[in-house]
């Protein structure tokens, strides 16, 4: 191959083709000698690869890995994982909070650590643990968070009435009662079934509610007991004036002296509500429940209770007694004045 080459350049040369002579000029023919040396020379000369070239370092090379395995002239490395996205496969979001590594605390337990150390010195103790809020209610504290509930005067006004309504049937000892006592029941019953709500200063149903002393009044008075007075410690005071007031300051109602308590009987509370008189409620005793064997009684209240559940309104109620350590007082009770005037003896309880 050499040699065919050679041979094309020496006839060049000898015919002085433009083309290999430079130009459309023709050399002269020491010059065209001396060209044709030079060319045998280089010819016939052994061939040298040249060497490769170096490439040049980048100005903003990173500096050499310390573990001694990358070589000089290679790619820098790849960048890190959180910044370069792999084709094909979907990036889940991270974490809010990264785990710390192993061994090193988190600087929330740094803080928690820190402020314990700093109770322990100060000697303060920890903040006291919540009860249980399922934590049973004793009898003493339901007692107190009912009476707690009344609202037995002007503090609140409540125009919806939730009550109760029972039948003369449905009272253990109505029959056995003298006839009297079983009209004044049955009126009592029918005015359960009006929906009258509790309104403190009224003792007219035509109002649509009336106080304690308002509804015993309106039924004393319906019933033809006509000097029946208007406030509870009138009544209480005119009981007392006629001799059929029992005293009795109990705290339970099978207690000894209300063993001459009757159906029809008048009941009396002071301190049920903050006001300056000596007696504050007035109801009426209907004696036990068939279904249930408990006293019930009647009257207008707003927060007492008929089977444990509050009643707002002219309605049937629990008849239950104060706490000894309650704001209000039983004070006693005693059947209605002039009731049993030219009559015999009170019905025996049983």
């Amino acid at each position: 191959m050499r040699t065919f080459i050679l041979g094309i350049c020496i006839a060049a040369l000898m015919l002085g083709t433009p083309a290999l002579a430079g130009g459309p000029l023709q050399l002269p023919g020491a010059t065209r000698l001396h060209s044709l040396k030079r060319l045998l020379h280089r010819l016939s000369a052994p061939h040298k690869p040249k060497p490769p070239r170096k490439a040049a370092a980048p100005a903003s090379a990173a500096p050499p890995p310390t573990d001694g395995k990358a070589a000089a002239g290679t790619a820098p490395p790849p960048a890190s994982p959180q910044n370069t996205a792999v084709p094909g496969k979907v990036e889940e979001p991270k974490a809010a909070t990264q785990g710390a590594a192993p061994g090193k605390p988190l600087p929330s337990d740094k803080k928690a650590a820190k402020n314990g150390a700093k109770t322990q010195s100060t000697g303060t103790p920890p903040p006291p643990t919540a009860a249980p809020a399922t934590a049973a209610a004793s009898p003493t504290r339901t007692e107190n968070a009912e009476e707690a509930a009344l609202t037995e005067g002007p503090a609140k006004q409540r125009p919806k009435a939730v009550v109760t309504s029972l039948k003369p049937q449905d009272l253990a000892e109505f029959d056995r009662q003298p006839k009297r006592i079983r009209e004044i029941i049955s009126a009592a019953l029918e005015m359960t079934g009006m929906e009258l709500y509790y309104a403190y200063g009224s003792n007219n149903p035509k109002n649509g509610g009336m106080d304690c002393s308002g509804t015993i009044q309106y039924l004393l008075k319906t019933q033809g007991f006509r000097d029946t007075p208007r406030q509870a410690d009138l009544i209480f005071s005119w009981s007392k004036q006629e001799g059929t007031l029992i005293p009795a300051n109990v705290h339970r109602t099978d207690a000894p002296e209300l063993k001459d308590l009757r159906p029809g009987d008048l009941l009396f509370w002071s301190g049920t509500y903050n006001i300056n008189r000596s007696i504050s409620h007035v109801m009426m005793y209907l004696g036990t429940e068939k279904k249930t064997r408990l006293p019930v009684m009647f009257g207008a209240s707003s927060g007492r209770t008929y089977h444990g559940e509050s009643r707002h309104g002219v309605s049937v109620f629990d008849f239950k007694l104060p706490r000894p350590e309650g704001k209000s007082r039983f004070e006693g009770y005693g059947p209605i004045p002039g009731m049993f005037t030219g009559e015999a003896a009170r019905t025996p309880k049983s």
